[in-house]
């Protein structure tokens, strides 16, 4: 488990402190064994939808808007988002310096991801199963056991704790 980490009262934050706060939030919750209770009465779904229901039922396939046929393979040309020609870092979650165009995109791996096809809706992608406290005062994430980094080691708890305090700074 992880504790409960707060991020209320800090003053003055940039984007990308509040970005980084929320992924607190988000990674403050309880990390359970898979199977296990969420804790404080509230119950694991796939999906989180701030209005109404999701659209996706527990474990499709695909978006709507996603071509599982597409074709594979090829160049992805991007531009430097800042216009500057070379870049001097490479994260993406400093406030100093110029990242590399694409870096969020293609090195990281949220807990969550939203649906680009509704409004607020979060599916589980390192997360199995989610979990919102009725009041919506914390959010809780179970981790799918097959989340693993890119040399086959899984994803733990601990080691969402450590991005976060990586990029929140702590």
């Amino acid at each position: 488990m992880i504790r409960d980490t707060h991020v209320r009262g800090q003053p003055h934050l940039n984007r990308r402190q509040a970005c980084a706060a929320s992924i607190g939030l988000l990674a403050s919750g309880v990390f359970a064994q898979p199977g296990g209770a969420a804790p404080n009465g509230m119950h694991w779904t796939h999906a989180h939808a701030a209005f109404g229901q999701p659209k996706y039922p527990a474990g499709f396939a695909h978006f709507d808007y996603v071509d599982p046929a597409a074709p594979k393979g090829g160049t992805i040309n991007l531009r430097n988002p800042d216009r500057r020609s070379s870049f001097d870092k490479f994260n993406p979650f400093t406030v100093k310096g110029n990242a590399p165009a694409g870096l969020g995109i293609f090195m990281f791996e949220p807990l969550a991801i939203l649906g680009s096809d509704e409004l607020q809706t979060m599916y589980g992608l390192l997360a199995e199963a989610i979990a919102v406290a009725p009041d919506k005062s914390s959010i809780s994430f179970r981790l799918h056991p097959k989340a693993r980094f890119s040399n086959g080691d899984p994803v733990t708890a601990e080691d969402v704790q450590y991005s976060f305090e990586s990029m929140s700074g702590k």
